[in-house]
C-alpha cells in the first residue's frame, strides 16, 4: 500500500497515526478506494470497510491537558463582590464579562495567576 500525500506517494510501512477519525471514499469511475483523514489519503482495496480501516489509519486524538479549576473572589469598583474562574477559560460574574466576554476583574486576575 502506498500513502498519496499532497500529490507525492509514500510506502506504507505501518498504520498512519491521523487526529481526524478516518473514513472511506470511493471513486468507482476511477476504481479506487481511499482510506481519509483531514489531507492524509491512503489507496486501499475495493471493499475495504470501516471496521479494517486500523490496518492503514488509527485514530489518535490530540492529548488534551486538564486544569485544575480555581476561582477567586475579588471586589468591584462599587464593593460589589465578583467570583472570577478559570477552568481552562476565564470567567466572571460582573455583568461586564457576561457581555463582552473580558473584564477588569479577569484582566487583574491573569496577572497574578501563574
Amino acid at each position: 500500500m502506498f500513502l498519496v500525500y499532497l500529490g507525492s506517494i509514500h510506502p506504507m510501512t505501518e498504520p498512519r497515526k491521523v487526529r481526524i477519525p478516518p473514513g472511506i471514499v470511493s471513486m468507482p469511475w476511477v476504481g479506487k478506494t481511499y482510506a481519509i483523514s483531514g489531507g492524509d489519503w491512503i489507496e486501499v482495496p475495493e471493499g475495504t470497510t470501516r471496521d479494517q480501516l486500523d490496518q492503514w489509519m488509527v485514530y489518535a486524538p490530540p492529548e488534551v491537558e486538564t486544569v485544575e479549576a480555581q476561582s477567586w473572589e475579588v471586589e468591584g469598583s462599587k464593593g460589589k463582590i465578583h467570583t472570577v474562574r478559570f477552568d481552562g477559560r476565564w470567567s466572571c460574574t460582573c455583568h461586564g464579562f457576561k457581555f463582552r466576554r473580558e473584564c477588569k476583574h479577569t484582566t487583574a486576575q491573569k496577572k497574578t495567576f501563574i
